[in-house]
C-alpha cells in the first residue's frame, strides 16, 4: 500500500526536522592520522586513482591513503572518486 505524495512529503519533513534537532555542534575531533582504503570493482579504476598525490595501490583493485585530518581525507576521497568516474567513462563511454 502506497501513501499519497503529500503524506510522504509531510513524513519526510517531520523526520528531517526531528533529525536536525538532534544534531549537536561540537568541537572537531583531532584523532588523526586517518587511513582510508577504497576498493573498486575494476582493476583499471585503482590504477587510475594513483595519479592523486598520496594515493597508493595496496591491492589489485584497492588503493589507500593517509591524511592528518578527515577534512583532507574527504577531499582526497572526492579526487579519487572523480578520477575513477572519468576512467569509467573513458573505458565504457
Amino acid at each position: 500500500m502506497c501513501r499519497t505524495p503529500a503524506r510522504t512529503a509531510a513524513d519526510i519533513r517531520a523526520a528531517a526536522k526531528e533529525a536536525a534537532s538532534l544534531a549537536v555542534r561540537g568541537e572537531p575531533v583531532n584523532g588523526g592520522p586517518y587511513t582510508v582504503a577504497v576498493e573498486f570493482d575494476a582493476e583499471h579504476l585503482a590504477a587510475a586513482s594513483t595519479v592523486v598525490p598520496g594515493v597508493e595501490r595496496v591491492g589489485e583493485r584497492k588503493v589507500a591513503y593517509t591524511t592528518g585530518t578527515m577534512y583532507e581525507g574527504i577531499r582526497t576521497f572526492k579526487a579519487v572518486t572523480t578520477i575513477a568516474s572519468a576512467a569509467v567513462e573513458e573505458q565504457y563511454g
